[in-house]
């Protein structure tokens, strides 16, 4: 008798709980994460990052990455009007550029969140290290990264070490065990 995986079909409010606690832990404290918008932080050079859980369970579905995006806050910022902590850091800071991004994670995703988070936050961090050579945060845009860049190459790798470094600092050796191979795997391609 074969065994087949058990895929989960949604999230419980713990595991998004739990999932941004660990996805909070080992990020730079510059870098926001939430599951609800609600929470996005609007102060100079903050990366909020959105976790967004589809309860759809596809077996063969894998995350998806929506781009980086640098937003301008001036007088003609719209969230100014609907948010109160908008409005309140146009006040203090002027105008100032934030960035706002998003991971989509899926049910099957469960099956090794913490990997998941680690790749999807080293893509992050290729992106907003690409924007801070663009010096888009003073521009406001971004001209996007080489291929090889995004797409798990040498600096792709060299965040995914600085990651897995900190996992295993926060945690213990056990949970990025696997993503050791993955990294390994990355580099002979």
């Amino acid at each position: 008798m074969s065994k087949k995986k058990i895929i989960a079909e949604y999230f419980t409010e713990q595991d998004k709980k739990n999932i941004c606690q660990f996805a909070d832990k080992i990020t730079p404290k510059s870098w926001n994460i939430f599951s609800d918008h609600i929470r996005t932080k609007y102060m100079p050079e903050v990366l909020n990052i959105q976790l967004l859980f589809i309860d759809i369970p596809l077996e063969f579905e894998h995350e998806n990455l929506c781009g980086y995006v640098p937003i301008l806050v001036n007088q003609d910022f719209v969230y100014k009007d609907i948010y109160p902590d908008a409005r309140f850091a146009f006040r203090t800071y002027g105008n100032f550029l934030y960035a706002e991004t998003f991971i989509k994670l899926f049910p099957n995703s469960l099956l090794d969140i913490e990997g998941t988070i680690i790749h999807q936050l080293a893509h992050m961090a290729v992106s907003r290290y690409g924007m801070w050579q663009q010096k888009s945060w003073k521009k406001g845009f971004s001209r996007g990264m080489r291929d090889e860049d995004v797409l798990h190459g040498p600096l792709f790798q060299r965040f995914y070490k600085v990651l897995l470094d900190r996992t295993k600092k926060v945690f213990d050796e056990e949970i990025v065990k696997a993503q050791w191979k993955h990294l390994e795997f990355y580099g002979k391609r």
